[in-house]
């Protein structure tokens, strides 16, 4: 069995339905700041649900084998008629045509008839696995709200299907989590020598001579965690900085792939490769500029016509210093080390706040 906690780092809900026959399933990951729910689910259909809280929007992600009886997900899916939904994942209907809304099987014009009736969208219009099907689809009874869909044909993943990004345009109230000191193996500091030596007298006889994978696999996993435990320290990170109010999903999507091609450049540093980085980058520049242009311009608007005062909190904010810096001076005396430094603020106070200054107010 795979942990949650293995796929994706803290900070995420995790919705999942693992296939019990054989490898895969459906899985739907949330910043856990964002209030949600899972949904009753039939246990024959490989489907999840969860709802928005706030927005009340509900997410469906399925998996539809190839030819397999569409007559079943459709019942489950007619409860959300009057609910906005994204209803999204692997479908198999290649035979529909997206333009006209028909289907050359049965199971394709029943799910047409389906996608009619309930007066939704299909988003993706371009072919998303490797024979130039379209098989993973985003529909909505909301279209207006999803927003830079794109499917993305780079070798991000291994695999025969192409990812599908998209961005929801919705205002939800954030949930206020406290923040647990989050701890991480440091493993520049692990002690392989005794650790080589627990993995070579550890007895793995009760992996070796079981039929049962997922058995040895768990003992395994656990042995090797175990003994990680015992010879590397952790250390506790350091809280994330907030992202700047400018930077949004395009640029988050942006940032990834290029320093996915970043990587890709530093490893096989060919021309192709690097003239892709640069593509990517001067992009990725030019998309941050203009999205903190257009940030501080709607600033100015508002301040103009509603004299709101987030343009001063933006201001004071980048103006914010942190940290206190290395070398400080006050007039002709020079502090670098932590005692010299407070020996310095100490003046500087007397002389601009006096016994005389209290005198006066008295």
């Amino acid at each position: 069995m795979i942990l949650d906690n293995e796929i994706l780092p803290h900070g995420y809900t995790i919705y999942r339905k693992d296939r019990v026959s054989r490898g895969g399933g459906v899985l739907i990951a949330i910043k856990n700041t964002i209030l949600t729910k899972s949904l009753p689910l039939p246990s024959n259909l490989e489907l999840l649900a969860i709802e928005l809280i706030e927005s009340n929007h509900v997410i469906v992600v399925t998996y539809l084998p190839p030819n397999s009886d569409t007559s079943q997900t459709i019942t489950y899916l007619r409860q959300f008629f009057d609910r906005k939904i994204i209803l999204t994942g692997d479908f198999n209907l290649p035979e529909i045509n997206w333009n006209t809304m028909v289907g050359s099987t049965l199971n394709c014009n029943l799910f047409c008839d389906f996608v009619f009736e309930s007066n939704l969208s299909q988003l993706v219009t371009v072919p998303t696995h490797c024979r130039g099907n379209c098989l993973d689809l985003v529909l909505t009874n909301f279209p207006d709200e999803i927003v830079n869909l794109q499917v993305d044909n780079s070798t991000l993943l291994k695999s025969d299907h192409l990812l599908v990004f998209f961005s929801l345009m919705t205002s939800y109230k954030q949930k206020t989590l406290i923040q647990e000191p989050h701890f991480v193996i440091d493993f520049s500091k692990l002690n392989y020598t005794d650790l080589a030596n627990y993995i070579l007298d550890y007895d793995f006889s009760s992996c070796l001579y079981t039929h049962n994978v997922e058995l040895a696999w768990n003992h395994l996993r656990f042995t090797l965690h175990n003994a990680i435990s015992q010879f590397a320290p952790k250390v506790k990170l350091k809280p994330r900085k907030c992202f700047p109010k400018w930077y949004n999903s395009e640029i988050r999507l942006r940032l990834n792939r290029t320093r996915h091609f970043r990587k890709q450049a530093k490893c096989h540093p060919t021309t192709a490769n690097v003239n892709r980085l640069e593509r990517e980058d001067n992009y990725l520049n030019q998309l941050m500029t203009t999205s903190k242009m257009k940030f501080e311009a709607s600033l100015v608007e508002e301040f103009a016509y509603s004299n709101s005062n987030k343009i001063y909190k933006y201001i004071n904010n980048l103006l914010k210093r942190d940290n206190i810096p290395e070398t400080m001076h006050f007039e002709s005396q020079l502090a670098t080390c932590d005692l010299e430094k407070a020996s310095l603020f100490n003046q500087f106070f007397r002389s601009v706040y006096t016994t005389s200054d209290m005198d006066d107010k008295a």
